[in-house]
Formats: structure tokens, C-alpha cells, sequence
């Protein structure tokens, strides 16, 4: 999400491919009592931090909610259900 973001910011077309039907399909998977286990502030996306009052180490609904909360912010264009299985570079673009 975040090279999404850059390259946007950089003018470059982009389109995010997501196999599952929605962000953060890991997170939504694991365990109910799941936290990440690295600081919040060092696992923020670029301009959208965790709200005040978030734990050192959030809940995996916070993740999520953090994940969701950058893509909604930037606008970043996502299709969902799209499973790349090869890329090619065709000259001057990838396919």
C-alpha cells in the first residue's frame, strides 16, 4: 500500500492487484488474541498514524482498521480477487 502510494504521489500509474476480497486478509485469519508485535510507531503507513490511545503493540483490529484507513485516505486503487500469476516487461511496460 505504501509503494502504492509513492508511485501515485510520483504520478506513475498504479493499480493495486489483491487476490483476497478484501485488505488484510492475514490479519482477518489469525488468531482473535492476535497483537503486532513491533511498536505502533514503527509500523505506520506514510501520513496515517494510529489514533490516540492505540496499545505500544495493537490489536489485529487495529491493523486492519489502520490498513483500511491509509487505502480510503489516498484513494488507492485496488482490484480485489485478481491473483497475478506471471508478469512480463514487454519492451517499455509490464503486462
Amino acid at each position: 500500500l505504501a509503494a502504492a502510494h509513492a508511485l501515485m504521489k510520483a504520478g506513475v500509474p498504479t493499480l493495486v492487484l489483491e487476490k483476497e476480497s478484501r485488505l488484510a486478509e492475514p490479519w482477518h485469519r489469525r488468531h482473535q488474541r492476535l497483537h503486532l508485535n513491533t511498536h505502533r510507531d514503527l509500523s505506520t503507513l506514510p501520513g496515517v498514524g494510529y489514533p490516540a490511545g492505540t496499545p505500544a503493540f495493537p490489536h489485529k483490529s487495529a491493523v486492519i482498521r489502520h490498513l483500511n484507513d491509509f487505502s480510503q485516505a489516498h484513494g488507492l486503487p485496488i482490484a480485489f480477487g485478481v491473483a497475478v500469476e506471471e508478469i512480463t516487461f514487454d519492451g517499455d511496460h509490464w503486462t
